[in-house]
């Protein structure tokens, strides 16, 4: 099973909007995935699809591997399968980051051939512990500097680790006139851009309804920027 991780280097990109779109995109694709909330602190997959509190979650599986068995849902609609996590704030307190490094012995018991990792924004030790564990990265950032140049910080420690960055996606694009382009952002980060997801109304609604976009809303134009970048990813 491959590892891959989504992450950024500051928050407020639409990292775990993006991750859930991803995953959904790539079920549709036949690709046999699951999305895995990695972020321990604030794990917010289960409130965009309307599943905020579960049973078992990956938190227990630190302590118990055997218990991702049961950890692993279904978003019914859409079919996108999802290792949630705990919202409370007695498990982000009793959970540390380091657990995380645990991630590839507990996700090989996924039946899955991809699990698609929804990281914690920053350069903290939460998101960096998840980095270093998995098999590649995507980047996420938005077209101004201050993401640009976090989103460059954070490759220079996934070199670090030996974690292949397989691309950036700039996401939430073109919601004002002195953005960087693509040929820009490419340019400074000396890493290829894979995808350039716009700013779209689109996402706001399917998190009101608490689908992936890419599944209640196909044919909007992030959408189809998200499953262009899915079919990149085959």
């Amino acid at each position: 099973m491959r590892t891959l991780a989504i992450a950024s280097g500051k928050g407020g990109v639409g990292v775990t909007t993006l991750t859930i779109a991803l995953g959904a995109a790539l079920t549709e694709l036949g690709v046999d995935t699951a999305v895995v909330d990695a972020n321990i602190t604030n794990p917010c997959v289960g409130l965009h699809l309307g599943t905020p509190n579960v049973p078992v979650a990956l938190h227990d599986t630190f302590d118990d591997p055997a218990k991702l068995d049961n950890a692993l849902y279904h978003h019914v609609p859409s079919g996108l399968k999802v290792v949630l996590g705990h919202l409370s704030v007695v498990h982000a307190k009793r959970h540390k980051h380091h657990e995380l490094l645990k991630l590839p012995q507990i996700l090989k018991r996924l039946p899955c051939t991809l699990a698609v990792l929804d990281c914690a924004t920053g350069h903290h030790a939460e998101s960096l512990a998840a980095l270093a564990v998995v098999d590649e990265a995507l980047i996420v950032t938005t077209p101004e500097l201050p993401s640009v140049i976090n989103s460059l910080k954070l490759i220079a420690r996934c070199k670090e680790f030996g974690t292949p960055v397989k691309g950036v996606i700039i996401n939430r694009a073109g919601s004002h006139d002195h953005e960087l382009t693509a040929d820009n952002v490419q340019s400074l980060l000396e890493t290829p851009v894979l995808a350039v997801v716009p700013e779209d109304p689109s996402i706001s609604e399917a998190l009101a309804i608490k689908h992936p976009v890419t599944y209640s809303h196909p044919d909007s134009p992030a959408s189809q920027a998200v499953k262009q970048l899915a079919s990149s990813l085959l």
